[in-house]
């Protein structure tokens, strides 16, 4: 019997959006070397979930998703979030401006977004 530890659906489908954003040239991607290469590659990874998935799981593994709590971490070991203000807000803010926040988001639910996902104040 196989593993069955699989990711949920919404982390495969935004970890293969990222990962194959990751390649220069699809020849670097390990489900492109072991596939037929007269088939498209949205066709393997639909005809090969268990393969597919593994693939994904394993890249996922050996690339972690940064966030703006890891990021900040970097450079402030000890950083805990504690503002109940949006990350978005506080990214956007002027040195004269008073952190408004437009949602009311726990600080791990705004610090704990993909790094990189939030441009002009929005998630993308």
């Amino acid at each position: 019997m196989g593993d069955t530890r699989n990711m949920d659906a919404v982390t495969y489908l935004k970890t293969r959006v990222r990962m194959c954003d990751s390649f220069n040239l699809c020849h670097d991607c390990e489900a492109y070397q072991i596939q037929k290469k007269d088939v498209k590659c949205d066709d393997w990874f639909e005809s090969n979930p268990e393969q597919a998935v593994a693939i994904v799981e394993k890249w996922l593994a050996e690339h972690p998703t940064v966030t703006y709590l890891s990021k900040m971490r970097e450079v402030f070991p000890n950083f805990k979030p504690t503002c109940e203000c949006c990350l978005a807000s506080a990214l956007n803010k002027r040195d004269d401006e008073e952190i408004q926040c437009s949602e009311q988001k726990s600080p791990e639910v705004c610090w704990n977004r993909e790094y990189g996902s939030l441009e002009g104040g929005k998630e993308k």
